[in-house]
């Protein structure tokens, strides 16, 4: 039994210490502090993370141009995550919010 418990203890020596707040997660709930209602976070590779620390709804990618002005017609708030690949012809769009989101894939790399 003692020979189960040293070998118990040694892998639990080898676990490492995640931060559960890391600063993705962070930088997702920063986004609640703007009041958004009805918004629409675009270009963010984890939408389902986005969409549970956030009230908006996410998407991996940036549809066409007229599907954004056709959300923005509706009355969402466009946010589009910035990274470094937005056409110029999407960032000229009257209203879109365009901001740099820290992703889970800058944090961990696996």
């Amino acid at each position: 039994m003692l020979f189960l418990c040293v070998i118990v203890l040694n892998e639990l020596n080898h676990l490492k210490k995640i931060d559960r707040s890391p600063q993705c997660v962070k930088t997702l709930k920063k986004l609640n502090d703007q009041k958004i209602i009805n918004g629409v976070l675009l270009n963010y590779d984890k939408p389902i993370e986005a969409m549970f620390y956030t009230n908006l709804i996410a998407y991996p990618y940036i549809p066409e141009r007229d599907v954004i002005k056709k959300f923005i017609s509706n009355g969402y708030t466009i946010i589009i995550n910035d990274d470094g690949k937005i056409s110029n012809d999407i960032r000229t769009i009257e209203s879109v919010k365009i901001e740099y989101l820290t992703t889970i894939n800058d944090v961990f790399s696996f």
